[in-house]
């Protein structure tokens, strides 16, 4: 049962939920609370915000300078920019430092209408009475009008059964690990002789090369290979100015949005355009196959004694980024192609790299292998989630399936923020998708089109038939997004910008050669539902894209009193 939009809802000053501390939990907390629009209570199963921050795998840190992961919003048209001209890729502690920080300059820490509370779980959410939500935590119920999910993309640490059943066939005493617990390879891994790291992302990277550095022979087993990208292309060029660029963007394979088009002349341009040059996009990607290939000694790898199996990626490069992305630096490459044996060097341990489809059959192949690290990613767990609620949800076998990657079609009250997407800028992408969702909770949008439910249905099934078009299957490619973000940015933008008072970034031809940063959405954080409405009604002007209508009651609010406002049933 799908629920319709036709009718407007009263609006009223909800109590909403937010699961999840993390980068998506606490902008969307600082977005929708702001001006007192919302009272949003934070709830998070650590000690502490910060999400996958608060700690990490040895060596974990940002795969991208700093200026590519920046708060857009907290402060009036500011952000929460670093300085100027700093291309450092900070640490994981680094990271964390700066998310602190973003709390206490926006004081979600000291508002009135948003409520932080750490270690505490979120284990149920249901209908309760009065259509609200009850929630319950680990230490109480509570009664909610909206719920915000945003436990982001990372988090249950995932182990392969074959992973498992091989430590414990070992008689050894074989320790296993996930990445996530290897804290301090240098302590974790001491006394090991042989470490095998399995998995093929950027983190399996990363761990194998901390635990060969801390003096351990160390082998990297994964089902193919993909993709690296160098920080400098072609030791020059920094890789946004490639990537996070309209121009970057148009070079990829074009969203379907420019093929699915409702009146919007800005996509039906580059429509046409796509298919005028697609013969250079194919040119282009061919040639930074050549140059990464060189950059990262990928040829040389098929002559090199520690590494076994085809090492060359197999899938095209336009295609493979949208299975995570990988940005190294050569330490990797270096270790394999020219790092010394253990002979040579007795503080470093050995580094190879076996590539095979059968990688549990490659597993057993090892020899002394007396500690194994599952770096194979998180799954997702919705089991928080009311059984009714979840069969609503239409959970399917590549991920969940959501209008605009935030609002299930069947279900009201509920959305999610920065769970159910990956880009190349999360934290980005989170607090567009923040400032959306505000306009999606406000009543003033009577002076746009609006959405119903048929039409949200009918994005979700052209944006599932694109992706499963093309898009390898994965358990969570419903969530891809990655250097599509720009197109995705645009969406939710022309949603509920007022054209004449704000343009999409960057659009001006000479601008499209320019990388989108945080920097250029900080105008957001002026932008508030309002002000918008009244702008519109004083020009008769409406956005050019359909817009939205909340999926709250269409009723008046459900009546509060102070036993259903918030029942906590333990200290």
């Amino acid at each position: 049962e799908r629920f319709d939009e036709r009718d407007q809802p009263q609006q009223f000053k909800m109590k909403v939920c937010v699961v999840g501390a993390g980068v998506a939990g606490l902008q969307t907390a600082q977005v929708l609370s702001e001006n007192d629009a919302h009272d949003v209570i934070v709830f998070d199963k650590a000690d502490g915000p910060g999400g996958v921050w608060r700690e990490n795998y040895d060596g974990y840190a940002l795969q991208v300078p700093n200026e590519l992961y920046e708060f857009a919003g907290g402060t009036s048209n500011s952000g929460m920019f670093r300085p100027q001209l700093d291309a450092t890729f900070p640490s994981g502690p680094a990271t964390q430092d700066y998310i602190l920080d973003f709390i206490a300059a926006t004081g979600l820490a000291k508002s009135k209408t948003c409520s932080l509370k750490y270690g505490e779980a979120v284990v149920n959410i249901k209908k309760g009475s009065n259509s609200m939500w009850s929630v319950s935590t680990s230490k109480g119920t509570y009664a909610f009008d909206y719920v915000v999910v945003c436990t982001g993309m990372y988090h249950l640490a995932q182990t392969p059964k074959f992973v498992s059943d091989f430590a414990a066939a070992q008689n050894n005493g074989c320790t296993l690990l996930h990445s996530s617990e290897l804290l301090c390879a240098k302590d974790q891994v001491m006394g090991k002789k042989h470490v095998a790291v399995v998995g093929g992302g950027k983190s399996a990277v990363d761990v194998a090369v901390a635990c060969a550095k801390a003096g351990v022979d160390t082998t990297l087993l994964m089902r193919e290979m993909h993709w690296p990208v160098p920080r400098k292309i072609l030791f020059l060029i920094p890789f946004q100015w490639g990537t996070y660029s309209r121009l970057g963007h148009f070079l990829l394979p074009a969203h379907w949005k420019n093929m699915h088009d409702n009146g919007d002349m800005y996509g039906k341009v580059e429509s046409f355009m796509h298919a005028l040059i697609a013969p250079v996009k194919w040119l282009v990607w061919r040639l930074l196959e050549v140059v990464f290939a060189w950059q990262f000694g990928l040829h040389a790898f098929k002559k090199c004694a520690r590494v076994k199996g085809d090492a060359f990626p197999k899938a095209r490069m336009e295609v493979d980024l949208f299975n995570g992305g990988q940005i190294l630096t050569y330490e990797f490459r270096d270790m394999l192609l020219g790092g010394k044996s253990k002979k040579e060097d007795t503080s470093v341990g050995e580094l190879k790299m076996v590539v095979a489809r059968d990688c549990a059959g490659a597993l057993k192949d090892l020899e002394g292998v007396d500690c194994v690290v599952s770096a194979t990613g998180f799954k997702k767990s919705y089991d928080m989630f009311a059984p009714d609620v979840l069969d609503k949800l239409d959970l399917q076998s590549d991920g969940l399936w959501l209008y605009k990657n935030v609002i299930p079609t069947g279900v009201e009250g509920l959305a999610f923020v920065g769970s159910e997407v990956s880009t190349f800028n999360n934290i980005l992408t989170q607090f567009v998708q923040a400032k959306w969702l505000s306009f999606w909770l406000s009543d003033k949008m009577n002076h746009m089109t609006r959405v119903t439910s048929d039409e949200m249905c009918e994005y979700v099934a052209c944006d599932k038939k694109w992706k499963r078009g093309w898009m390898h299957e994965t358990s969570h490619r419903a969530s891809l997004t990655q250097l599509h973000m720009t197109r995705y940015h645009d969406l939710l933008l022309q949603d509920f910008l007022v054209p004449s008072q704000h343009r999409l970034p960057k659009t001006k031809a000479w601008e499209w050669l320019i990388p989108l940063t945080a920097r250029d959405f900080a105008f957001l954080s002026d932008v508030q539902p309002a002000a918008t409405a009244s702008a519109c009604a004083a020009e008769g002007e409406k956005p050019k894209a359909k817009a939205l209508v909340s999926p709250t009651s269409t009723h008046a609010p459900p009546s509060r009193d102070a036993s259903t406002d918030e029942i906590v049933m333990g200290a």
